[in-house]
């Protein structure tokens, strides 16, 4: 099989996901597929909290009907950058430049940073080209490295969840050349803004808050268990009185949540960006009631969800996507079109 061919391995806070692909005429069907959900919280902003239980739940993920051991991973946390940046096309061998910027952003020593970049398509730049470029500590991507070992798998490729979304964003054929367009990527934990500008990627700032955080707001002022929160915070109308979950979940959007996506907003246009002609929602948490609603009225833009069985074939004998699952898939099948689609 083609060292193309791989799993991709999606490690969330208390999810595991992995799927196979191959390609076909249309798009690309699922060979094997994995949704493995569990209590506790075994990594948390891109650091793993115990070792030995996300070994088990990867050997428990990925057993032997995979046809490959070689994964694909995604990174994310306050250690991980991802920038583009304009560079002379004279330093583009000269990773001392890179790790002098990456210094800069990221505060952290230089030697203690593992890098890469991508090179976009050239314009007439005045001999400079854009690159994004994705820099973390190295002591992470060696305990994410040690992991893999330990769960009897190898290492395919290791790279930013921003860049895995942006890879299926791609494959969705969603850019549009003439658009600002904001992916809003909704996980457990926290979330992240993506801009696209001209079909490539842009900006991007990942925010503190989640899924996780919705669903403790409607605990805390419902006074109910997590399972009951999970569930009426897609659907306020299986709670008794859904009127309190809607006006939880309208402070969460209307102020707090949005806010944060504002000061995002910010900074990009600081940089001379501009705001976005179109927002994609993206995630496990970004059917939560309200949100789409919010982000619509708040920028006044089209906003709809990435759905990424699309082109995306999964056969029936391999699996089955909940429609409360449906829109959480794009990191790891981002992972698994990773040197399949560019």
């Amino acid at each position: 099989m083609s060292d193309k061919y791989h799993i991709g391995l999606d490690i969330g806070a208390n999810t595991i996901k992995a799927v196979s692909l191959s390609p076909t005429k249309t798009g690309f069907v699922v060979d094997r597929f994995r949704n493995n959900t569990f209590e506790g919280v075994v990594t948390e902003n891109g650091i793993i909290n115990d070792y030995g239980e996300l070994v088990n739940r990867i050997l428990e993920t990925i057993d032997a009907s995979f046809p490959v051991r070689t994964v694909a991973v995604a990174l994310k946390g306050p250690s991980v950058l991802v920038r583009k940046m304009l560079v002379n096309n004279d330093s583009l061998g000269d990773l001392k430049e890179f790790r002098w910027i990456a210094d800069q952003y990221a505060c952290v020593e230089p030697e203690e940073m593992c890098m890469d970049f991508e090179t976009l398509p050239s314009q007439d730049l005045y001999n400079h080209t854009s690159i994004v470029m994705t820099a973390a500590k190295k002591d992470i991507i060696t305990d994410f490295v040690s992991v893999i070992e330990s769960a009897k798998l190898q290492t395919y490729a290791i790279e930013s969840e921003a860049m895995s979304i942006v890879r299926l964003f791609r494959a969705l054929k969603k850019t549009n050349n003439s658009e600002i367009q904001l992916i809003l990527h909704v996980g457990y934990i926290g979330s992240f803004v993506i801009l696209m500008k001209n079909g490539f990627f842009d900006y991007c700032r990942e925010v503190s808050r989640g899924g996780k955080y919705f669903t403790d707001l409607i605990k805390h002022d419902l006074d109910v268990d997590n399972a009951t929160a999970e569930k009426i915070k897609i659907n306020p109308e299986e709670y008794s009185e859904p009127e309190k979950v809607r006006t939880t979940l309208d402070r969460i959007f209307s102020i707090e949540y949005i806010q944060e996506i504002d000061y995002v907003l910010k900074f990009y246009l600081l940089r001379g960006g501009s705001l976005p002609n179109h927002i994609y929602l993206s995630g496990g948490a970004c059917q939560t009631f309200g949100l789409e609603k919010s982000l619509r009225e708040k920028y006044g833009v089209p906003v709809e969800y990435l759905n990424p069985w699309e082109f995306i074939v999964l056969p029936e004998n391999t699996g089955k996507v909940q429609q409360k699952d449906k829109y959480s898939y794009s990191v790891v099948l981002g992972l698994a079109l990773h040197g399949l689609v560019y």
